[in-house]
């Protein structure tokens, strides 16, 4: 893709890189790092991200010319961990908060830095996961494959063509992005089903060029994998709690929807919700506590089923970071880089 900036992992420098994970390795022991999808540094003893550690920094180009490492990949990885995690209150943990997860999850926190070739240049890395990613939504067998419409498929195979295109450097027109931005916007508009609107809003996210959405695809990625992770407690609840879960998805999407409406976007929740009063009734009756706790209670019985989703999705990612589509060993020098990042 012409225009990307040439990124060079750890500086070409074998004893950086060591040194660089080693401090996150051993504060990630100690519970002193957390997965965060943003970077976070501070010197007061306060919350810090993995990322944020690994450079001492919390500014995005303070992190690129520490690590070589672009910004949106180093966001990702922890976000795929995130993702997989839950935080609850423990007084006898550093900063009150114990974090649970399983092995396979939390593993990827180092995992990913590991991975890294030191002198890479892993600036196409996510736009490479992200064209994956969307391939495996479209699978036959992705949990949620009967819930994709017709119309929203067929927006989803010309996004990942397109990217496929500029992955392979081929310059795509402005206007066919702006052509299937609109037509995934109307499908989005037209979905029905209520399991079909995580994904239609999925595919309306995703249609801008591959390289631009990069940075912003950390916060698409895990809306969606929370609206996955609920459909997957499907066997562990009963019928009625099921229908309870689909039906207010509906008033709380005609509550986000509302919300994008400039003369009705400034009105608070509960005043949108009670447009339509069943809608409101259903959405508050989810939200009752003991439905709340029912649905935790499911969620951790599909645990499995959703770690196994997310660590596909660790794989892949580990695999593009391993095996990157360029690479600059010698030195980190190219003729177009000039040495280390922008």
């Amino acid at each position: 893709m012409s225009g990307a900036i040439h990124y060079c992992a750890f500086d070409g420098d074998p004893a950086r890189k060591a040194e660089m994970v080693e401090r996150v390795r051993a504060k990630w022991s100690q519970g002193q790092v957390f997965p965060l999808s943003y970077l976070k540094w501070r010197t007061d003893g306060g919350m810090v991200s993995i990322s944020g550690t690994l450079a001492e920094t919390q500014i995005p180009e303070q992190f690129i010319e520490r690590t070589g490492l672009p910004v949106e990949l180093a966001t990702l990885c922890e976000g795929l961990v995130y993702s997989g995690v839950e935080f609850s209150e423990d007084q006898a943990a550093p900063f009150g908060l114990a974090m649970l997860g399983s092995e396979a999850i939390l593993g990827f926190a180092i995992e990913w830095l590991e991975a890294i070739p030191v002198g890479a240049d892993l600036g196409g890395v996510v736009p490479r996961f992200m064209h994956s990613f969307l391939t495996r939504v479209l699978a036959p067998d992705f949990a949620m494959a009967a819930h994709m419409a017709p119309s929203v498929r067929t927006c989803a195979e010309r996004i990942a063509g397109l990217w496929a295109q500029e992955i392979d450097g081929v310059q795509v027109a402005p206007r066919q992005w702006r052509s299937v931005r609109s037509d995934a916007l109307r499908a989005s508009d037209n979905s029905s089903d209520p399991w079909g609107y995580s994904l239609s809003e999925l595919v309306e996210s995703l249609a801008w060029p591959a390289r631009g959405l990069a940075p912003e695809f950390v916060p698409i990625f895990q809306i969606f994998v929370k609206e996955l992770r609920q459909f997957l407690t499907a066997p562990y609840l009963s019928g009625e709690d099921w229908e309870l879960l689909t039906q207010s998805s509906v008033g709380l999407r005609a509550v986000t929807r509302a919300q994008r409406d400039p003369q009705l976007s400034h009105l608070p929740m509960e005043t949108l919700l009670g447009r339509d009063p069943q809608s409101r009734d259903t959405v508050l009756a989810f939200m009752q506590a003991d439905m709340q706790a029912r649905l935790k209670a499911a969620t951790q019985q599909a645990r499995s089923a959703s770690d196994r989703v997310l660590r596909q999705q660790m794989d892949s990612l580990r695999r593009f970071i391993e095996s990157p589509a360029s690479s600059t060993r010698a030195g980190c020098e190219s003729p177009d880089s000039g040495g280390n990042p922008a």
